[in-house]
């Protein structure tokens, strides 16, 4: 015996068929863009720039090398800059973005220290001479 649907219970079926192939396709393509904006926003957000011995890494006049230590126990390397008037007026903790390290910005902390500011410049860790890699945000900040 052969059952027959009606034309509005075949449309009905195909309307649900439609849907759940549609709603499928639209969680897979959400997915993927999920994905790729990840990889993109990794691809173009974290560029560190290690140590190589050269006239980048002079260490300035006046400047200290400075090392501290994590949470997590990595160490982290930096420049202090004293200020060039006693008693400072203020410590700025500079950081230095994305890309490079302390050496493409030591300019900024000499600027500073001649204006009476003591200055702490520092690299990420895995910029520099700094332990570790950077993976994501989290791994920055902490």
């Amino acid at each position: 015996m052969e059952v027959q649907l009606s034309d509005r219970s075949t449309r009905r079926f195909l309307s649900r068929e439609r849907l759940i192939g549609s709603s499928i396709a639209l969680v897979f393509l959400v997915s993927l863009l999920f994905v790729a904006l990840r990889w993109f926003e990794r691809a173009v957000t974290f560029h560190p720039v290690r140590y190589s011995p050269g006239n980048a890494w002079t260490l300035p006049a006046g400047v200290e090398d400075v090392w501290f230590t994590t949470a997590d126990g990595l160490r982290l390397h930096g420049w202090f800059f004293p200020a060039r008037s006693t008693p400072p007026i203020a410590t700025v903790i500079f950081l230095h973005g994305n890309d490079g390290n302390i050496s493409n910005v030591g300019w900024v902390g000499e600027r500073l220290a001649t204006r009476g500011l003591d200055v702490l410049l520092f690299d990420y860790r895995g910029y520099g001479r700094s332990d570790g890699q950077v993976e994501d945000e989290l791994g920055v900040l902490c």
